[in-house]
């Protein structure tokens, strides 16, 4: 097995732990023994009742229990030491199930500027959520995000070939990313340990409308009006600033690279007026989003 929890200290160790995972997998597609499964192209930017989509890719890596995925048009259930590739602006959900009492998943979560790694868990509701996270900004001659897409149009051109070819850029970039990891670690966003851990709370739960900062402060075991003011006076900015600044980073990127109307826009950054985006996104481009990709 590519993961035994008896075996781990994930978050004391979370490092070793993420070098040990890459080099088995790298070793299984050596030997072509990892089952790789993405999902069907065509429906990117299409939105799902009850889904979200990123503008980033992400590589899940199920180590204990099972995840079953809900894509537009397929489902797919990821089994123990397999791995599926979701590329960007592909609407999906994502429920969990254990197997012998135990979960565990790693995410790998890939954006064009910033690269990081997290152990998923079940909650109550069989929803996987975030047990332990790190990452780190990426300079631009590491060039992850378009190696993954890469993988997912030779996987889709689907003749023996062009998946071979898939298989071997997907080696090279764990290859890649195992030099990256080493000469980077240990990863930091923020020299502070309190506000890199929020910020990376928010990039993953961007698409959700209940991200809240009594919901950041929950996950981080603050009270509400500590972590925001906390938040403000380290950074000059307050936390429900960040959070819609960085929702409406997300938002240019689906008007310059989908076809999603404003209304599944808003929804899909996490507003669910889209009256108060349209106002919100106004303020800051000094323009409509409809305005704004009439212009492009």
């Amino acid at each position: 097995m590519i993961y035994q929890s008896n075996r781990y200290d994930i978050r004391g160790n979370f490092i070793n732990f993420i070098i040990a995972v890459l080099n088995e997998l790298i070793k299984r597609i050596g030997n072509k023994n990892l089952t790789i499964k993405i999902p069907k192209s065509g429906k990117e930017g299409i939105p799902l009742k009850n889904g979200h989509m990123h503008n980033n890719a992400e590589i899940f890596v199920q180590l204990e229990g099972t995840t079953n995925f809900k894509f537009y048009n397929e489902v797919i259930t990821l089994m123990p030491d397999e791995l599926c590739i979701v590329p960007t602006i592909l609407a999906h959900s994502e429920k969990g199930e254990t197997i012998k009492g135990k979960f565990t998943n790693l995410v790998i979560m890939i954006e064009k500027k910033t690269l990081s790694f997290h152990i998923g868990k079940l909650n109550r509701d069989n929803m996987p959520y975030i047990y332990h996270i790190e990452g780190s900004a990426v300079p631009e001659d590491w060039n992850f995000f378009d190696y993954v897409m890469d993988i997912c149009k030779y996987t889709w051109r689907d003749y023996q070939e062009s998946i071979e070819a898939s298989h071997s850029l997907l080696k090279s970039l764990l290859h890649i990313m195992l030099v990256f990891v080493k000469e980077n670690a240990p990863f930091h966003f923020s020299p502070n340990e309190k506000i890199e851990k929020c910020k990376r709370i928010i990039f993953c739960n961007i698409h959700d409308y209940k991200l809240s900062v009594k919901f950041i402060a929950h996950q981080l075991n603050l009270s509400p009006d500590y972590l925001s003011n906390y938040y403000k006076k380290k950074t000059g900015e307050s936390l429900i600033d960040y959070i819609n600044r960085r929702r409406l980073e997300k938002a240019v990127y689906f008007l310059e690279n989908s076809t999603m109307n404003v209304s599944e826009i808003s929804y899909e950054c996490g507003y669910r007026n889209p009256g108060y985006f349209t106002r919100l996104f106004k303020r800051k481009f000094d323009k409509t989003p409809k305005e704004y990709r009439n212009e492009l």
